[in-house]
């Protein structure tokens, strides 16, 4: 097993994005996007997770919320988490070849999104 590998096991339940019996406000949303993104941030070898993981609950929340979706974006932007940024991590979460092969990725947020321009399904 990597060291990096080692990391991810280790981070388990850190980027969970289970909501269960949380209501689904946009402040539950906001709250939780945050929180990862502080620690994904901070916990470079780790990170690659964590991008994906807040573009899959900005992807979720963006079902959910509907009217409220654009309020949280806002919110998220002006917490440092800019809006184009966010819409690179939904592309990225989005894409099916990226959830099937995310493991095995590089860290580089970047890579995956060329990857998933090129593997658009």
């Amino acid at each position: 097993m990597t060291k990096s590998t080692e990391l991810i096991v280790s981070a388990t339940g850190l980027f969970s994005n289970d909501l269960r019996g949380v209501p689904m406000t946009s402040e539950s949303f906001y709250s939780r996007i945050s929180e990862i993104n502080t620690v994904a941030t901070g916990l470079f070898d780790v990170a690659s997770l964590g991008f994906y993981r807040v573009g899959q609950l900005l992807n979720r929340a963006k079902k959910e919320l509907k009217g409220d979706f654009g309020k949280l974006k806002k919110q998220l932007a002006e917490d440092g988490l800019h809006e184009k940024q966010q819409e690179r991590y939904m592309s990225i979460a989005r894409n099916k070849n990226i959830e099937i092969n995310y493991s095995k990725l590089p860290h580089e947020w970047t890579t995956w999104e060329k990857l998933s321009r090129c593997f658009i399904i």
